[in-house]
């Protein structure tokens, strides 16, 4: 179909809710499709034919593969997005949620719920059904601005310019670009319509088809396929191992290896070798980056440069402690270091390594190397080898027993900061069971592990799930209602904008002398803000006396009152909790007790949905923590009492689903830790793990 100047004919073909997905008919007809070799080659040769002229025949793939790369990523993106709709039961809360988790994840330096945000204005879609008139430059923009979004797509989508002129004359015109945007939509290129490799086939079938118009031919540009496959099945890689391809090409031939690995070992892709590669060429650089990204390899490091004149890949990483945490490692944050070629070997990590802290709060805390670049460990580590008979994954195991506890806290007792050295780590009495039994006995753990994971992956998502819930309801309320913009954004239009002070009292505690042992000898529940972590309270730690609370003349708070932390270090200020006790606190937290008709649950709700507003209320000038005037003076939008109702019952359920998981998580750590404990002292057997 031709387009005018004006908006395209297709337009009209999406949905009219703006989502840029397509409509339904056109779903069903593509839904299904699977783009088999000959009908990839046949769509690549009339893409070809539709730019045939605007450049030289090599150059063909320069313009089409990044176009097709960015509608995989949309079609990707939109299969995703539908699933999520699916489980939400609305597209907008959808989207909304998808919004919340990528820009938390970017915050966070976590992987999103989604492989790749794409915005709503930039969707295959969108681009489809964009006049003509500055295509090039909408496409250009579109493709840099998806690259700035998602971190990983750095070095692909920012190399070609749709917009590019040469003798002040456009190479690729935008007629031309619209056809072959027309023609490059005749297929989805979602999971179930494409493999992973089809950017690697188009790839090779560009370079193969119009080779000939330079006079070189494909066997100069590539290496056939049937011999990559051949080494891969002469490399035949093992567990954990690495691979590198110093001309790394479109990167297919570093690719098969790893495929080889999937295939022969299935379930097993956190064990499956390292990718590492560098290039030399801006446009295959980027096109190897592409394909690693189709097939999910998302941990392979791909870096250009010359090989030779500069390699990439001579330093090492430098582990130290305060890397490690929560029992993982996040690699791409750890810092690089150079050392004596003499000194690698003494300090350098392989994976089945330990390595232990001998220093610090952490002193005796293990960490098992799987699959890690090339790395060096610091010296307030120990790294530990095991030798023919003890498989390091079971040693790692015990080091997460009481029994292994007392030793350690028994011999560190006295020393400089209180550490452990070699000879203690040596010194340790382990159990020993033949290698067969560690080998169950490590697979049971991990078993349990992996399930614990699995529910905490879960309870990530449900609180991600819910905090995208909350942002919804506090922006567009429970009614579909029309919304107005006031002083702190967009709101229904039957909410108002109100001050916390006019709908609650606002006052603080003090805390008691804790040189008077007589203060804390009382039953008088007394809440700090360590205690206030976005949560319910329902007890306390800590306990003042009748005597305390005349003295210093504190208020004990109802049940209801919301806790606020106004001080307090990393996350804690700005966090509130609701409390279910009668209880007193100190003079860093606001007491928050809501006015008749006013519900505490949604004031507490609203408030945690709040939190990085409220933390950045807290550095206004010279100032760094909250205070009461601050606090009193937060405007917040308030529905109807009915309303305010309606919303907390919503909430309630994802509440009633995260607990849910909580305890579950609890319960797993509770069987792993009672199991762990049973089986490395032989009061139960793998055997019986299975009966």
């Amino acid at each position: 179909m031709a387009r005018g100047k004006g908006k395209s004919n297709k337009q009209e073909l999406t949905n009219n809710n703006g989502s840029g997905h397509l409509p339904l008919l056109q779903k069903i007809n593509l839904a299904e499709e699977r783009l088999d070799i000959p009908t990839m080659e046949t769509w690549l040769w009339d893409a070809a034919c539709k730019i045939r002229g605007a450049t030289d025949a090599p150059k063909y793939k320069d313009f089409i593969l990044p176009l097709i790369f960015y509608k995989r990523l949309s079609d990707v993106f939109d299969d995703e997005y539908e699933q999520c709709a699916q489980k939400f039961g609305s597209g907008d809360l959808a989207r909304y949620f998808i919004e919340a988790d990528h820009r938390d994840a970017i915050k966070n330096q976590r992987q999103p719920i989604v492989r790749y945000y794409i915005p709503q204005e930039y969707c295959w879609e969108k681009i489809r059904s964009h006049p003509k008139d500055k295509l090039g430059e909408f496409v250009t923009t579109a493709m840099r601005e998806v690259a700035t979004l998602n971190k990983g797509l750095s070095g692909t989508l920012t190399l070609k310019d749709y917009n590019e002129k040469q003798s002040n004359q456009r190479v690729l015109d935008d007629d031309r670009l619209s056809d072959l945007i027309e023609v490059i939509s005749r297929h989805r290129l979602g999971f179930k319509n494409a493999n992973a490799d089809v950017l690697g086939e188009a790839y090779e079938y560009l370079l193969r088809k119009f080779a000939e118009g330079q006079g070189q031919s494909a066997g100069e540009f590539l290496t056939p396929s049937e011999v990559g496959w051949l080494i891969a099945e002469i490399i035949d890689p093992e567990p954990y191992t690495t691979i590198y391809d110093p001309t790394l090409g479109s990167g297919r031939l570093l690719i098969k290896p790893r495929l080889i690995f999937n295939r022969k070992h299935p379930g097993q892709e956190s064990k499956a070798p390292r990718l590492f590669g560098q290039e030399l060429n801006p446009t295959t650089y980027a096109i190897a980056k592409m394909n690693m990204f189709l097939q999910d390899f998302t941990d392979a490091q791909i870096a250009i440069g010359d090989t030779f004149r500069q390699p990439k890949f001579t330093q090492d990483k430098f582990l130290r402690i305060t890397d490690i945490q929560d029992g993982s490692v996040k690699w791409d944050n750890v810092p690089y270091c150079e050392i004596n070629d003499g000194q690698i070997q003494k300090y350098i990590l392989s994976s089945g390594d330990i390595v232990v802290a001998r220093i610090g709060a952490t002193t005796g805390k293990s960490f098992l190397i799987n699959n890690c670049p090339k790395s060096l460990f610091a010296s307030y580590l120990i790294r530990i080898r095991t030798k023919d008979g003890l498989l390091s994954e079971f040693l790692n195991f015990y080091f997460d027993t009481s029994t292994y506890w007392q030793q350690i806290n028994a011999n560190k007792g006295g020393r400089l900061k209180g550490g452990v050295n070699i000879p203690i780590i040596q010194s340790l009495i382990i159990p020993l069971p033949p290698l067969d039994e560690q080998r169950a006995i490590a697979h049971t753990l991990r078993t349990i592990q992996k399930s614990k994971e699995t529910r905490q992956k879960e309870l990530e998502l449900e609180r991600e799930r819910k905090a995208a819930l909350m942002e919804h309801l506090f922006k567009y309320g429970t009614k579909n209602e029309s919304r107005k913009q006031t002083e702190i954004g967009e709101i229904p239009e039957n909410w108002e904008v109100v001050k916390l002070g006019d709908i609650c009292t606002i006052t603080t505690g003090t805390t008691p002398s804790t040189n008077k042992e007589e203060y804390y000898k009382g039953n008088i529940p007394f809440i700090k803000t360590g205690q206030i972590i976005n949560n319910k309270i329902y007890g306390s730690d800590i306990f003042i006396s009748q005597q305390a609370l005349l003295e210093y003349s504190l208020k004990i708070y109802p049940p209801k009152t919301i806790f606020m932390a106004m001080y307090g270090q990393g996350k804690t200020r700005g966090q509130v909790s609701l409390l279910e006790i009668c209880a007193a606190t100190t003079q860093n937290t606001a007491a928050i007790v809501p006015h008749e008709k006013i519900n505490s649950e949604f004031i507490w709700q609203y408030l945690m949905n709040e939190y990085q507003k409220l933390r950045n209320a807290a550095h206004q000038g010279q100032i760094s923590h909250l205070n009461l005037s601050l606090v009193k003076q937060y405007k917040i939008a308030l529905p109807s009492p009915e309303e305010q109702v309606y919303s907390i019952e919503i909430l309630k359920l994802c509440d009633r689903k995260i607990q849910a998981l909580e305890k579950e998580i609890s319960l797993i750590d509770e069987l792993f830790h009672a199991t762990l404990e049973e089986l490395m002292t032989g009061r139960l057997t793998t055997t019986n793990c299975f009966q």
